[in-house]
């Protein structure tokens, strides 16, 4: 290059990389200039993956036109564009769904206007139509013929041996290889594997469980869209683009900005509240607090996802992985009021009408939330068991611990010291309840707080368990195998719960399976803080392992997290570390975490305890290392 440059001296930062991808792809090329694109992608993102969720699509459902011209048309079916294109054209005009993609046409390829069609052309078709139809056929009759969801996995994989699938990406890695596409290579090498790896994860955790086919393509895709699809610079010398934060050097010679508008570069914060200023001033109008209101729309949400998943049994398989985790976050953090829009079906009610997303829900729904315009009784649940007392009161809830001999004795056992009576609030609770009970879990005093939804399902908060980590109390993921309840009694030390068809369910052994979940994938990995000039840093293992170093990596930590709940923050941990090598203590603390996929930063906002890598700041933006 001209003055000397190198092309691995030069980077692009734009606000949007993924908008800005395919047209630099293209200019790039084109010019033989040779990049590298910094960060991960969606999975969801690519046509193999689209593929093969509209074929399962289509299989699974009732061969609906849109799904099968999907499959058809994303480049991996077994016609070329032509044929796609005469199909799609010839279903559109007579309307072709369900069981007609399998019988043999006869109608005009024509329509009902205009000039006949040679015979030739409808028998070209039908021939196209036999090809194609044939791997959806065959798999439609798999899931169908299937006993249980290992059978449907099975039938999902023939499919692909069907479609030759590894073949031809095999072949399309090659010609991005041959072509000097080689980060496009590494991303085609990736997802067949990922793809075999889903299966395997649901043929082992899942196969022995009956469902219907939908539900099985609904599982499928959830589980596909915790992957994300990383790579490597392939070559030496080639330009870096991505957004900054992505980009990682910080002595890049020569900086191209893309996009540099007001509002978009740098991204103007988004605003925390999911109303706007007008919304919010018409609630304020009517005599409505509008927080309430957003905090009330924000529960009905997170009760929907409950309720879907605690029917559906889409917990399965993903509580293990953290991935549970991740999904009632992004419940809470994706929800919205598309726009106010105000019934009033009677005098003394209000509804909102929004929008709803929530990975159970299996996308965006209508959610109507009712608020009352006359405020009604709200009852006051209460039980007292030991030194422990939970009061219960709409979304506000406390748990109360005296000091006596059983709490007392926590200080040598486990280090937790309580001076004198306390009360502390409970965070993470968005349900309305109908019951509350206190019980034990374990052998000496530990106590644990049950709540009965009105949907049936229990939810918990371990009391020991989050004061280990400091003073917060945090609501814990539903237990939705305990659901069809109807009340909570004590037995003996510990907890019941009465189902509807009269069965009694033990909830202590639930509660310490459901204790065992995996840190959530988002917070699992490697991260840097390098601000005000220090360099601090965190190792985080999905089986809780945690390092760190602090004070510009003067101080070491080793410890472990476990996973606590979800707030609107993130997802919250609890984090413990042991006295360092030097002699100094060990440091307990809990944050909510959020990642941003995005920027690929981990967002840290501190809960209870001091911040170890900046003191005094409730909040901190931590930088993911990329993968070895």
């Amino acid at each position: 290059m001209e003055g000397g440059a190198r092309w691995r001296d030069i980077a692009v930062a734009c606000a949007d990389p993924e908008t800005y991808r395919p047209v630099l792809e293209t200019v790039l090329r084109r010019a033989g200039i040779p990049a590298y694109f910094a960060g991960t992608r969606d999975l969801l993102r690519e046509p193999v993956v689209r593929m093969l969720l509209a074929a399962l699509e289509a299989a699974s459902g009732g061969m609906e036109q849109e799904a099968v011209l999907a499959y058809l048309k994303s480049g991996l079916s077994p016609l070329d564009a032509a044929a796609c294109d005469a199909l799609e054209n010839y279903t559109v005009i007579w309307n072709i769904q369900g069981a007609r993609w399998e019988r043999e046409w006869t109608m005009d390829p024509a329509g009902l206007h205009g000039r006949a069609a040679p015979p030739e052309r409808l028998a070209e078709l039908n021939a196209w139509r036999a090809e194609a139809i044939a791997p959806l056929s065959a798999l439609r009759r798999g899931l169908r013929a299937a006993q249980n969801t290992g059978e449907m996995v099975l039938a999902l994989y023939h499919f692909l041996e069907q479609t030759g699938l590894r073949e031809r990406l095999n072949e399309r890695a090659q010609e991005a290889y041959r072509s000097g596409s080689l980060q496009k290579a590494q991303e085609l090498t990736q997802v067949y594997g990922i793809v075999c790896t889903v299966l395997e994860q649901l043929y082992g955790v899942l196969g022995r469980t009956v469902r219907t086919a939908d539900a099985f393509f609904h599982i499928f895709r959830v589980v596909l869209s915790q992957y994300d699809i990383g790579t490597i610079p392939a070559q030496l010398d080639s330009v870096t683009v991505g957004s900054v934060m992505s980009l990682r050097r910080a002595d890049v010679p020569h900086l191209l900005l893309l996009g540099a508008n007001e509002g978009a570069f740098p991204a103007a914060a988004a605003p925390r509240s999911l109303l706007t200023d007008a919304e919010r001033a018409s609630l304020q109008r009517m005599g409505l607090d509008p927080d309430a209101v957003q905090q009330q729309m924000l529960r009905e949400a997170m009760q929907t996802f409950d309720r879907n998943m605690a029917q559906g049994g889409y917990y399965e398989g993903l509580r293990s992985g953290g991935n549970l985790a991740s999904m009632r976050m992004n419940t809470l953090e994706n929800n919205q009021l598309d726009d106010l829009c105000l019934l009033l079906p009677e005098q003394d009610r209000l509804v909102l009408r929004g929008g709803c997303s929530s990975p159970a829900g299996w996308g965006w729904r209508q959610l109507d939330v009712e608020i009352p315009l006359t405020p009604a009784d709200t009852p006051v649940l209460t039980d007292t068991y030991g030194s422990a007392s939970v009061q219960l009161e709409g979304t506000q809830g406390t748990v109360t611990l005296r000091r006596t001999p059983e709490t007392a004795a926590w200080d040598a056992d486990y280090g937790i010291r309580l001076e004198q009576d306390r009360t502390y609030p409970i965070l993470g609770i968005y349900n309305e309840y109908v019951d509350v009970c206190i019980g034990e879990l374990g052998a000496s005093f530990h106590p644990v707080v049950y709540l009965l939804t009105r949907d049936g399902v229990v939810e918990y908060v371990d009391v020991l368990h989050c004061l280990m980590f400091g003073s917060a109390l945090v609501c814990q993921d539903p237990i939705y195998i305990a659901n069809n309840g109807v009340a909570l009694e004590r037995s003996g030390k510990e907890v019941i719960l009465h189902q509807e068809d009269g069965s009694v369910l033990e909830l202590a052994p639930l509660t310490a399976e459901w204790n065992m979940q995996e840190i959530p994938s988002e917070a699992v990995g490697a991260f840097n803080d390098m601000s005000d000039n220090q360099f601090d840093w965190m190792d985080v293992e999905s089986n809780g392992s945690v390092q760190m170093g602090v004070q510009d990596n003067n101080v070491f930590y080793q410890g472990y997290a476990d996973y606590l709940g979800v707030v609107p923050e993130g997802m919250v941990l609890g984090v413990s570390t042991s006295e360092t090598a030097d002699g100094m203590p060990g440091i307990t603390f809990v944050a909510a975490v959020k990642y941003d996929l995005y920027n690929e930063t981990l967002n840290l906002t501190m809960i209870a305890g001091q911040n170890p890598f900046a003191e005094g700041e409730t909040q901190l933006q931590l930088i993911r290392c990329p993968d070895p």
